[in-house]
């Protein structure tokens, strides 16, 4: 003690609330804190603060240190726990990613035997020495020799002698339009554009590449047919012409009798639309193919008979239009499209950036035309595109057509 200052009196009970503190302190370090522990060291924080002789209690310096200590160690334990359930979350959500990596690598293993348990179908070795299968990849390393027919010069082999038995062997290369199967028959529909022809792989025999024997394989081809082949795909084909009655073809006086088939390429698993949906009129019912998909798909869209024959047709406009001006002594010419100003009044032109210079697409060609004439070419025409600028919901404005 000080001089001139009197010792500190402590009695014996504040002494012991002391010791009591500090050994439910150590106690609470060595175990392991839970909730039900804190709950019992605040109740028993409480008692020893609601006691008699508090104040000597929160005079004493080793019991407020205690006291604090006690509640550095409950928030320890609180954050322990926290610390314990983010590991524990954290552990479910590695669970659930791995149960979901599992069950896409089996839904892959599945598709896999899928695939091979179709390919099994098809000769291993080879396509080529079996009468059906599928190509490998075509890279032109070697050529087969094979002469590909047209299917709309078909009927020229109705009639010709190419196999000794009054009927023309030809091989035609086209896409599968349709595929029916009825009994022991598979009906295609085999396109080529505008073109379609009716193929039939029936129950016969198959030619074995041996021109001097054959095999029974029709079984084989039936449930090739009937399991690899798809709509869409380009397939080609070994066949014998024959006459016969089609109505849903355009090749209607004739039909092929299928020896050998390949699929060359197989279109995707999940298209966009059918052709026959998009090929559907206006006025027919059924699946209707919205026009943003169409447009999204335009390659798609375009194989439809319908609308490849929009382009057939425009085609052919064209070309007597051409025809009939050449035969009146004009002269065809082209004109620019990028130019530096507009070419007529009354239109708006775009504008776009000429390698730091403004530019405009061409409204028309008439400038040029004027330019021709004036070079003493008595007689011009073109035809090709131009562009307009201009707003507008009607079917007479277009910001860009051909004339």
């Amino acid at each position: 003690p000080k001089a001139g200052r009197p010792p500190a009196r402590r009695s014996s009970r504040a002494l012991t609330h002391g010791l009591v503190a500090c050994t439910l302190m150590a106690t609470v370090i060595l175990t392991d804190v839970d909730e039900s522990k804190l709950l019992h060291l605040d109740r028993l924080r409480v008692g020893i603060a609601g006691s008699e002789p508090c104040g000597l209690i929160s005079e004493g310096p080793g019991t407020s240190a205690a006291l604090s200590g006690a509640s550095r160690i409950a928030i320890q334990g609180t954050k322990n726990e926290k610390k314990k359930i983010k590991q524990a979350q954290k552990a479910e959500k590695v669970r659930l990613k791995a149960e979901l990596k599992l069950r896409q690598e089996r839904e892959r293993m599945l598709l896999e035997i899928d695939i091979r348990r179709k390919l099994s179908i098809i000769n291993s070795t080879n396509s080529q020495s079996s009468p059906y299968g599928t190509f490998h990849m075509i890279q032109s390393a070697a050529r087969t020799g094979r002469r590909f027919t047209r299917i709309g010069d078909l009927k020229a082999y109705l009639h010709s002698n190419t196999t000794g038995s009054g009927q023309a062997q030809v091989w035609v290369r086209a896409r599968i339009h349709r595929i029916r199967s009825a009994g022991k028959l598979v009906f295609l529909v085999l396109r080529q554009g505008l073109e379609t022809v009716q193929a039939v792989i029936e129950k016969s025999t198959i030619t074995d590449p041996d021109p001097g024997t054959v095999q029974n394989a029709t079984g084989n081809i039936l449930q090739f047919a009937r399991k690899i082949l798809v709509p869409e795909s380009i397939v080609d084909i070994r066949a014998v012409v024959r006459p016969a009655e089609v109505i849903m073809c355009s090749q209607n006086e004739l039909e092929l009798s299928v020896e050998r088939i390949y699929v060359v390429a197989s279109p995707s698993p999940d298209p966009p639309f059918q052709i026959q949906d998009a090929d559907r009129g206006v006025t027919e019912n059924g699946v209707r193919v919205l026009r943003d998909l169409r447009l999204d798909n335009r390659v798609v869209d375009i194989r439809a008979p319908s609308h490849h024959a929009v382009f057939a047709i425009r085609s052919e406009i064209l070309y007597a239009w051409s025809q009939f001006l050449h035969s009146n002594g004009f002269i065809q010419i082209h004109t620019p499209k990028l130019l530096k100003g507009a070419s007529e009044g009354g239109a708006e032109v775009f504008l776009t950036n000429y390698f730091g210079r403004t530019a405009c697409l061409a409204q028309s060609p008439q400038l040029h035309k004027q330019m021709a004439i004036a070079g003493d070419m008595r007689r011009v025409f073109e035809i090709g595109p131009m562009f307009r600028a201009e707003l507008s919901h009607t079917q007479r404005h277009l910001c860009e057509f051909v004339g």
